[in-house]
Order: structure tokens, then C-alpha cells, then sequence
């Protein structure tokens, strides 16, 4: 915790240095998935503008009544389309690092001694950006790692279930060595504790992983079966306080009727396409090119833009295991070579795979078995605040850290993903996919 606020300019001078590198070179251009989204702007066709503490926009959610004919020149009843206001609120993301002044006066050229050390957060934030942002897109804004699926002591326990979704993965796919995380019960109204986790380790192939913790929990504060971990801080939980993401915005399971205030139990309209494999596919073990035909069409029919008239404008998001499941199956019909069906998209990051035009993109992040079909005009992030120091009104952004010959800074970001048409995106789910090319896999 910071007490006391210095004034360093070799700090100060090097810190613009290090933000400007960041902001150029990371964001948005952070994964190859937050690449392709447009950050939305006021006014345009919903009138989007900013109110309070988020953003709000215009949706005709009710269908249009056709004309009519009249041999006898009879006008039709008045008709009017319901129009109502969605809203965006902002989640609040920050990194905070910290060096040792010993760093900056190793040698008498000061830039000379910081470089490096400013080279190494540098990377740093990359990482830790990226993977924030990353398990924000996939997840469904609660900040879920896993869920607890057995207790063997009070210091270990054992997790699957990323995003809180059911046989949706690894469960340590967000679960770090010496990160600080709060258990609670599965509706969040219960703290167990916080914990720093000292070991992460397989524990039944493929994803329920074992976890230790710093310190038991036992008593009134023991972990059950069904609880949760989500992400914390010393004074708070990250429950609830994430971005929207993939899972809640294609209203995965129908357990995410309500997007943006708008309900889609009351608006049919605006609910996004949901498949489920095996059930609305000719099988369950393998990805087809029918899936993906009978997916576009959906979309088509329901929110109007067509994955097979205006491919360009669509995005498939998918596991690695069941893009190579997808390849498997065209592999014979196609005579293209890879350079021939390579497109780049934004960020400059190739993809080697579609369907219809649709370009195909693995994320080893994306929840197990998954298809996403998502329509890149209408989806976006809204932002209040770029990425930037935490300071107000000309504070240092280098403050010292108590009791030691030590400083630290930290940025923040107030931004949340938006689509301004949930019914133009759409989602497969419940494919058998028995890879796993994730991080944790290596």
C-alpha cells in the first residue's frame, strides 16, 4: 500500500516512455479475438452516447407489421415499432507493478540502469493484459475461474469448470501460482476467504486440477463442494465486477436473458441463435461444414445480417481441437493450398480456415466443445477511461511502497464489450472435443 508520494523525474520521464509503448503497441491489439473488435463511438444509427456511468443506445426490438393491398383504396391500420434504451456499464481492470529504486541508480546513467528493468514490466503487462482481457471475452462478466468440485483438506481443493460453465475445460485454465484469489459460496452472497494459491497441479486428466492455498480454511469458513473462485483483491472480490464476454452476450444455455437491460424472454427478437450439438447437428463428435450452413442460416433468419451473403463481416470462434476436428472433416473435398485460404485480419493476424468465407479462428481459451458465430460490425467496446497511470490532477504516478527502497504504479482502464445486435450472433455448444491446447497442456 502506498504512503507517501514521490517525485522521481528519472521515474516520471521513463514512465510516459513505457505507457506510450504500451498503449501503442497492446491495446486493442491485445489477442488476435479483442483484435477484431471496433471500439464503438457515439451517435450513428442507435444514437449511442454516453450516460452516467456507462453507454446507452437505441433498439427496435418489436418486428415490423407489413403493408397491405386494398382494391378500393383503403389506407391500413398505424403501426409503430417498440423502441427501447439498452445500457452499457463499465468494468474497471488495473495492473500494478513495482521496482526497486536499486534499479534506477545502479549506474550513473539512470536511463541506462532503467531500460532494462522497464523492457521487463513492459512484458509483463503484456502478459497480464492479455490474459485478462482474454478470460474477460470467454467468460460471462462474474469473474469465475472454477468451480469446486472436492475438498480432500482445508489448504487443498480440488476445481473444474472454467467460467463457472459445466465441462466447459481445464479448471486451473485461470488459476495462477501466487495469485490471490476469494472462495465463496455458488451465489457469491458468502465469503469463505482469500487465498493466495501456493500449487496448481493435474489431478484427474483432463480438467479437474488441485489446487493449495496459503492457509486453511476450516469452521464456519470451510470450502464445500459447489462453491466458486473468483478473482480478488485485499479488500474486495472480482465477482460480478468483469467485461462482458462470449458466454453471456450469445446468452449461452439461456441463462443470460438480460443483456444490456434488455430481456430476451420479454424481446424474442433480440436473443441470440443457440444450437446444441447432437440435437441440432447430425453428430456430436465431430464439427461439419452443415453445422457451420445451418448456424449462418439461423442467424440470418433471425437478426437479418447473413453469414452467406456478407461472409466478410463474421467471425467463427472456436476451440483448436475442434477447428482440427472441422479440417478433418473438408480435408478430402478441398483442393486449395494454405496459402490460398489464408486471410488476415485485424492486427495482422492470419487464419487459415472457413467456411462460406467465413473466416475460422482458434482460441485456446474458448470454452470446451464451443462454436461461436459472431457478427464483428455490431460488436464492440465501449471505454470511459483509455488505458492510462492511475493519478488525478497532476499526482505522481510513482509512489512508494511502505518501508521499503521501493516504488510502484499502476494502471487502469474503464472499458466493457457491447453488441448493439444480440440476435446477429449465434453459438453451438456440447461437441465432444477431447483436445486440450491450452497453456496447461504443455
Amino acid at each position: 500500500m502506498s504512503i507517501l508520494t514521490v517525485g522521481t523525474p528519472s521515474l516520471q520521464g521513463n514512465l510516459k516512455l513505457y505507457y506510450q509503448k504500451v498503449r501503442e503497441d497492446v491495446f486493442p491489439l491485445i489477442t488476435p479475438l479483442f483484435a477484431q473488435f471496433q471500439k464503438l463511438k457515439a451517435g450513428g444509427p442507435r444514437n449511442m452516447r454516453w450516460g452516467g456511468k456507462g453507454a446507452v443506445f437505441d433498439v427496435v426490438v418489436s418486428d415490423p407489421v407489413p403493408g397491405t393491398f386494398s382494391s378500393e383504396g383503403w389506407l391500413p391500420e398505424a403501426t409503430s415499432r417498440t423502441e427501447v434504451q439498452a445500457t452499457v456499464n463499465v468494468a474497471r481492470m488495473y495492473i500494478r507493478k513495482r521496482i526497486d529504486k536499486l534499479t534506477v541508480a545502479a549506474t550513473a546513467n539512470r536511463n541506462g540502469a532503467f531500460i532494462p528493468i522497464l523492457q521487463k514490466i513492459d512484458e509483463e503487462v503484456r502478459d497480464e493484459m492479455k490474459l485478462t482481457i482474454q478470460q474477460g471475452l470467454h467468460g460471462d462478466a462474474r469473474d469465475i475461474k472454477a468451480i469446486v468440485t472436492a475438498v480432500p483438506t482445508t489448504t487443498t481443493i480440488d476445481i473444474a469448470s472454467p467460467y463457472g460453465v459445466a465441462n466447459a475445460g481445464q479448471g486451473a485454465l485461470w488459476i495462477a501460482q501466487g495469485g490471490l484469489y476469494a472462495i465463496t459460496n455458488a451465489a457469491g452472497s458468502t465469503l469463505r476467504g482469500r487465498r493466495t494459491v501456493t500449487n496448481v497441479a493435474l489431478q484427474t486428466a483432463p480438467d479437474t486440477y488441485r489446487i493449495t492455498i496459503d492457509t486453511a480454511l476450516s469452521g464456519g469458513d470451510a470450502v464445500q463442494v459447489g462453491d466458486v473462485i473468483v478473482g480478488a483483491t485485499l479488500n474486495d472480490t472480482a465477482r460480478g465486477a468483469g467485461i462482458n464476454g462470449l458466454i453471456n452476450l450469445t446468452n449461452r444455455g439461456n441463462n443470460y436473458a438480460t443483456l444490456h437491460d434488455i430481456n430476451a424472454a420479454t424481446w424474442a427478437r433480440w436473443d441470440s441463435v443457440r444450437m446444441t450439438a447432437g440435437t441440432d447437428t447430425s453428430r456430436v463428435d465431430q464439427l461439419l461444414e452443415t453445422d457451420l450452413f445451418e448456424l449462418f442460416m439461423r442467424i440470418a433468419a433471425r437478426g437479418g445480417k447473413s453469414p452467406l451473403t456478407d461472409p466478410s463481416e463474421f467471425l467463427v470462434v472456436t476451440t483448436p481441437g475442434l477447428k482440427k476436428s472441422y479440417a478433418e472433416s473438408v480435408q478430402g473435398q478441398r483442393q486449395l493450398t494454405l496459402a490460398q485460404t489464408s486471410r488476415t485480419l485485424n492486427g495482422g493476424y492470419a487464419v487459415t480456415a472457413e467456411c462460406n468465407g467465413v473466416a475460422i479462428m482458434d482460441d485456446p481459451y474458448c470454452p470446451v466443445g464451443t462454436v461461436y458465430c459472431i457478427h464483428l460490425p455490431s460488436l464492440g467496446y465501449v471505454d470511459a477511461e483509455d488505458f492510462k497511470k492511475v493519478q488525478f490532477e497532476g499526482s505522481d504516478a510513482w509512489n512508494q511502497i511502505a518501508g521499503r527502497d521501493a516504488f510502484e504504479t499502476s494502471f487502469s482502464m474503464y472499458f466493457n464489450i457491447a453488441t448493439t445486435m444480440r440476435n446477429a450472433h449465434g453459438s453451438i455448444t456440447g461437441f465432444t472435443d477431447t483436445f486440450r491446447y491450452s497453456p496447461l497442456a504443455a
